[in-house]
């Protein structure tokens, strides 16, 4: 059986009974009211340990009775979860315990969603939303959303770009060549906006395939990266509007799934995750401070996601965060050698000991055609 962690152990220390031996400890734990409140208190204090705990307790609680037990802690669990949330002043309160919150629970409960601070460069959070307006209805977006739009139309596409005729529109790889000239030749273009007393000079960086908008925005001397969602529903006074704006939030590689699962690593220290400033709801938006580093060279002729999780990105994978989309692009070596994750993209999170909690929480999506939990976790399943 596997050696108990340190630090469990020395929680226990105290509360163990003496002659009493840790299995029979750990079963008495989840049926004591108090007890079982403390120790739901210390796994969520340690998510590093997440993993660690439930196998050493799945290894020491008899099989017979290890399904009552898993019950009876997420009793305890959901119990203590609902506590903190009644309280929490803000999101990032219940942020740290886990990232995959759903969009209309925080916004019941908090109203507009916001994580994080807007830097000094962009003045007050007014100002900011200002800018935001004024980049979403900028010539160079709307050049975006035209040719964009023009997607579902091929013979107006072929009216109006005749050079769509040479390729196979069908073939993935030549519809994306042809969609990322066309439009880098139509956004490329950098373009200056002026907000309150600051100037900015933007840069759209065009992905033909994503569901959000990406943009270097200069102010000063400091690079930013704003993500923000394509067509963000501004006005959600009917029903129709509300879940367009949630079904936004929830789609794979959304500006709030990333910006969950940012701050979580943010507010847990990890030093893989990039530097996150702000989110807010009412635009769908997530603005950072560009990385400084050199690009990442995969060590591999051909790249395992398995061994960039495990191997690279431990510390993230201990907070139950794990990387689906492994593209050399989506990261960065920084100054001090650690692999930062400038694209965090289609991610999962799963850590057994902090689990979902029904009417508040969500699963991911996935749409990199690969998913590390699905893929390694049924390896362990019985048939």
């Amino acid at each position: 059986m596997k050696k108990m962690p340190a630090e469990l152990s020395q929680w226990g220390k105290t509360k163990i009974k003496r002659n009493e031996t840790q299995r029979a400890f750990f079963e008495r734990v989840v049926n004591d009211e108090k007890l079982a409140e403390n120790f739901v208190d210390f796994v969520v204090k340690n998510p590093r340990l997440n993993k660690t705990i439930y196998r050493t307790l799945s290894a020491l609680i008899l099989p017979a009775k290890w399904r009552i037990w898993q019950k009876k802690y997420g009793d305890a669990y959901d119990a203590f979860i609902h506590q903190k949330w009644n309280k929490a002043k803000r999101v990032e309160d219940v942020l740290r315990i886990v990232p995959n919150f759903s969009p209309w629970a925080l916004k019941d409960r908090f109203g507009i969603i916001t994580l994080g601070k807007v830097p000094a460069d962009f003045g007050g959070q007014k100002d900011y939303l200002k800018l935001l307006e004024k980049i979403l209805v900028s010539k160079v977006v709307q050049k975006y959303k035209k040719i964009k739009a023009l997607e579902n139309n091929l013979k107006e596409f072929a009216t109006a770009y005749p050079e769509i005729k040479k390729i196979d529109w069908y073939n993935m790889t030549e519809r994306t060549r042809f969609l990322s000239k066309l439009l880098h030749q139509a956004t490329a273009t950098p373009f200056s906006i002026q907000n309150a007393r600051h100037k900015y000079t933007v840069r759209f960086l065009c992905n033909p395939f994503s569901c959000k908008m990406v943009f270097e925005v200069v102010a000063g001397k400091q690079k930013y990266i704003l993500k923000m969602a394509v067509n963000p529903v501004l006005d959600i006074s009917s029903d129709d509007k509300r879940k367009e704006a949630e079904n936004q939030a929830i789609r794979a590689d959304s500006p709030y799934s990333n910006a969950l699962m940012e701050f979580y690593l943010k507010l847990n220290k990890c030093p893989h995750v990039c530097d996150i400033q702000h989110y807010t709801s009412q635009y769908e938006a997530v603005l950072y401070k560009e990385e400084k580093g050199i690009p990442f060279i995969s060590p591999h002729k051909k790249w395992d996601f398995y061994d960039l999780n495990n191997k690279l990105l431990k510390d993230m994978n201990r907070l139950g965060i794990y990387i689906n989309d492994v593209s050399l692009a989506n990261f960065i070596v920084a100054p001090n050698g650690t692999l930062k994750v400038i694209d965090i993209g289609h991610a999962s999170f799963a850590n057994p000991m902090t689990q979902g909690i029904p009417g508040l929480t969500f699963t991911f999506g996935n749409l990199s055609g690969q998913d590390y939990l699905t893929h390694f976790g049924v390896m362990s399943m019985e048939d």
